[in-house]
């Protein structure tokens, strides 16, 4: 379907010239699509096609391009993926909140650039948000904010039914005790999700994020789990939560 999108973009364009037949492979486009929003791969377009095609004709115009992808691969947002960077924009401090800071849209309307620090009600309201499905789970997260592993999607799984999960589980059933966990890195709910699902009664989560935070909770009331999140020093009302499946705390773990 990538293939389609880029000849029919190549005529429209008359672009098609330029490539023949066995320079197409040069063209090729590694993709990953996550609900409504495809991600292109680094460097997608420092292949020689493309080089070959911007060096010939520098007034193209790649809108058109994208606006072919889109409608082909039926999605409505396209942005270049990049690994996320040790250090922060200004290189002298660490990225620990793991922000994708070299993430770059292309197509599509991702919400402002800027947000207030810490970010506010508004900024989650204006910003883009994706949900996407793995193993029977709804994640959601806000591409420019935070990052999304597809990788782990088989530990993911693996978590559902380990053994000793499903002991606790069983365990907690039997006693009357119900079952726990704790996630120290919670993000949008990777792991969380998957205890949730393989039967555990609540989890405790944490993360200094704040962007990941919101993902988990716009994440959960997908699942239709319930959360109550709590900020740094705020008291917990023990009554309040005490069949509330996800306890979160926006918070160092330390």
């Amino acid at each position: 379907v990538m293939n389609n999108a880029i000849e029919e973009w190549l005529r429209e364009s008359h672009n098609d010239r330029m490539v023949d037949d066995d320079r197409k492979d040069q063209l090729r486009l590694s993709f990953t699509t996550l609900g409504c929003m495809l991600l292109l791969s680094p460097g997608s377009f420092e292949k020689t096609g493309w080089k070959r095609i911007r060096h010939c004709d520098n007034d193209n115009d790649p809108t058109e391009l994208y606006r072919c992808i889109a409608e082909h691969l039926k999605v409505t947002h396209i942005a270049i993926n990049e690994p996320i960077p040790p250090l922060q924009a200004n290189e002298h401090e660490e990225n620990i909140s793991r922000a994708p800071i070299n993430f770059t849209p292309l197509h599509g309307d991702f919400g402002p650039e800027i947000c207030s620090s810490p970010p506010t009600e508004e900024d989650f309201t204006k910003a883009f948000w994706v949900t996407a499905k793995q193993n029977g789970i709804f994640q959601t997260w806000a591409p420019r904010w935070t990052m999304f592993s597809r990788g782990n999607i088989t530990e993911k799984a693996r978590l559902i039914t380990l053994p000793s999960v499903a002991q606790a589980v069983e365990q907690g059933k039997a006693d009357g005790r119900r079952c726990a966990a704790v996630d120290l890195y919670a993000g949008i709910g990777y792991f969380a999700f998957s205890y949730l699902k393989a039967g555990v009664s609540k989890v405790l989560c944490w993360d200094i994020n704040p962007w990941s935070i919101e993902g988990l909770r716009r994440g959960a009331t997908a699942n239709k789990w319930s959360t109550a999140v709590y900020n740094e020093h705020e008291p917990v009302d023990a009554f309040g939560v005490e069949d509330v499946e996800l306890l979160v705390f926006l918070e160092t773990n330390a």
